[in-house]
């Protein structure tokens, strides 16, 4: 059975309609505008949708630039090897299950 996408909510236009005048107030910056209608276009639930409204109707423009200015970026958190003129060497380190668990790590020289 293929899957069913949520139907665009009622008020998508309405909504649509204040983030714009947010932009142009200077209430909302435009790069949270920008990652909000991509966040609402990109999924298929209303979830997101109802708690953009809520945001917007209470008119909590700070917490939305909060949450939207900018997109997330992930890097690998320090567990590949170390970077020597943009390749990728061997770690310096072994990493023990126990120690990455907590939080530490092992010297290749410890056994």
């Amino acid at each position: 059975m293929p899957e069913q996408l949520a139907a665009m909510p009622p008020n998508a236009e309405e909504l649509n309609s204040k983030i714009e005048r947010a932009v142009a107030e200077g209430q909302l910056m435009e790069s949270a505008a920008k990652n909000i209608r991509v966040l609402l276009a990109g999924t298929s639930s209303d979830f997101y949708s109802r708690v953009v409204d809520e945001l917007v109707a209470t008119a909590k423009w700070s917490e939305l630039n909060d949450r939207f200015y900018q997109t997330l970026v992930f890097g690998t958190g320090g567990l590949r090897g170390r970077t020597i003129d943009g390749m990728v060497r061997a770690r310096n380190r072994r990493l023990d299950p126990f120690d990455l668990a907590h939080g530490r790590l092992v010297s290749p020289y410890q056994q």
